[in-house]
């Protein structure tokens, strides 16, 4: 299937897709020994249709998205809110980024990347999974670079993930359009 993708700022009516999406990952990505109740409630809690259009509606998150017309093929969301969780981290998080996996390694997450690059206010800091080697080798081709360590707690677990920040060279000085 020819790949055709547009990349074009969430609206409430992308709701649905999104969590639909977002579970799918999440799911493929971090469920790779099977489904436990703490990663099941996790998932239809955090990543709801009704998260998302609180997120939606939220002033400083943005979300972007990968749609060839009708299919959303791969979603980000910034938050401009947050301080990073060490003082050398800062700027805009870059909370998600999210491909479906029949669409990876196809040029998405980068087109996103920079989509988010442009549209963000300050340089992209994220947390990631230890454990996510291809996510990781994916921000480091990309000129980020690991600045720290954190956790994810999920039910009574603390998971190790990695801090990465852009670096200066990968962030863009000036902001040349707004992908809308």
């Amino acid at each position: 299937m020819a790949l055709n993708a547009e990349i074009r700022s969430a609206r409430e009516t992308d709701a649905d897709g999104l969590s639909a999406l977002a579970m799918l990952v999440w799911l493929h990505t971090y469920a790779v020994d099977g489904i436990e109740p703490d990663m099941a409630r996790h998932v239809l809690h955090s990543l709801s249709p009704a998260q998302f259009r609180r997120w939606l509606a939220d002033p400083q998150q943005r979300i972007l998205l990968a749609a060839d017309g009708p299919r959303l093929l791969a979603y980000a969301r910034l938050n401009r809110a947050p301080a990073g969780p060490i003082p050398e981290v800062g700027g805009c998080e870059l909370e998600t980024l999210y491909v479906h996996p029949g669409f990876a390694r196809r040029g998405l997450g980068q087109r996103l990347l920079a989509a988010c690059r442009t549209a963000a206010p300050a340089p992209l800091w994220l947390s990631i999974w230890a454990y996510n080697t291809a996510a990781l080798h994916f921000y480091l081709a990309q000129g980020m670079q690991q600045v720290g360590e954190t956790t994810f707690r999920l039910g009574d677990i603390d998971h190790p993930n990695l801090l990465l920040a852009d670096t200066l060279s990968a962030f863009p000085h000036h902001h040349a359009h707004d992908p809308d």
